[in-house]
Formats: C-alpha cells, structure tokens, sequence
C-alpha cells in the first residue's frame, strides 16, 4: 500500500511483530451503539446494554482540525480490522444484522501502523522520535474527512512504542509513518 509522503491522513495498516511475515490475534466484538469505526480505530471495551461487552472509540473525535491526545491512560483493547456503523439500536447500518468488528487485539505480537503528529508540522518527523520510546497516541480530526489515530511525539505516560521506520518513508518527511507496538507494562491493557 502507498503511503503518500508529508500528508496527515489515516493509514489503518497493522502487521505481526517482526515484519509482514509474523502474525497476530484478533477477534470479533458487537460494536456500542452509535458508534462509526474505521479500519485502523483504536478501540476500547465497555458494557452495553444488559451487561453485554461491546467496543468502541478509545477517543471520541475531537472538533475539525483538532488532535486528543490519550494521556497515557486511557483503555485500549486493539484495532479495528474493518469499518462499520451502529446505528442507535447497535445495529449495522449496511447489513441490518447486529454491528460487529473483528479487533486485532494489543499484545506483544501486533505492531500498527501511524503517522506521527505535532502541533508544529516540522517536529512530525521520524527523526524527532527515539526508537524504543513509547509515546502517547491521539485522534485527529481533519478540516474534512473522518477523523484517524496519530502517534504523539509526546513521551509522559506513552502507550505505544516507536520500534521501526515505514522503509517507504523519509526520516524527514512531516507526518512520516512508523511502526509501534504496545507498552504492555505502561499502558492499561483489556482482553
């Protein structure tokens, strides 16, 4: 897939650990009411209706043009695989049937896919980053399209950990993707 260069878009790819030879886990969850998720979504569990487990958003969408950053402490179960919409009812807006999503769950054998992110666009560069730090993600919602998870470059309570360049990237394109994995021990895990 081509990622193009020095543009803040959602990339949505994930890999197993070790390259595009490894492979991780997932599995498939109902989907909270009135929730829209996109391949590439950070997402958490929570209890839906009659105490059933659902997922959705990590981080709700910030305004057009705005980033939220976790904090470092928000709960993270994995990725979502494919999109979906639940309509108030958690029903699937496309199938009629009940939303679902198959989940790449956060363990030590997935790595995802995410664009770097600053407020100052030329400290969005691989180079500004440490290989081996964890870094705090966040959600960004662009002046127009759907919203997409970022990497911060900021490092208090990170989440994820920077652990390899995107070989098709430039170590100093703005908004460069990289490779990170779970900061298993920092971070607030479910599954």
């Amino acid at each position: 897939m081509y990622i193009a260069p020095n543009t803040l878009n959602a990339t949505g790819l994930v890999r197993g650990r070790f390259g595009m030879g490894g492979s991780f886990n997932q599995k498939q969850y109902t989907v909270a009411a009135s929730q829209t998720i996109y391949a590439g979504d950070v997402l958490a569990l929570t209890v839906g209706s009659a105490g059933v487990l659902t997922v959705q958003q990590s981080i709700a969408a910030p305004s057009a043009g705005s980033v939220t950053l976790s904090g470092g402490n928000l709960p993270i179960l994995g990725v979502a695989l494919n999109p979906v919409t639940a309509n108030a009812s958690g029903v699937d807006t496309s199938t009629g049937q009940t939303a679902v999503v198959n989940v790449a769950l956060f363990d030590a054998s997935l790595e995802l896919l995410l664009r770097i992110y600053n407020a100052t666009a030329s400290a969005s560069q691989q180079q500004d980053l440490t290989l081996g730090v964890p870094y705090q993600f966040g959600r960004y919602t662009p002046s127009s399209g759907n919203p997409f998870y970022v990497l911060s470059t900021t490092t208090t309570n990170g989440e994820l950990v920077y652990v390899e360049n995107y070989l098709e990237s430039s170590v100093t394109d703005t908004y460069g993707p990289v490779w990170t994995r779970i900061a298993i021990s920092e971070t607030i895990q479910q599954g």
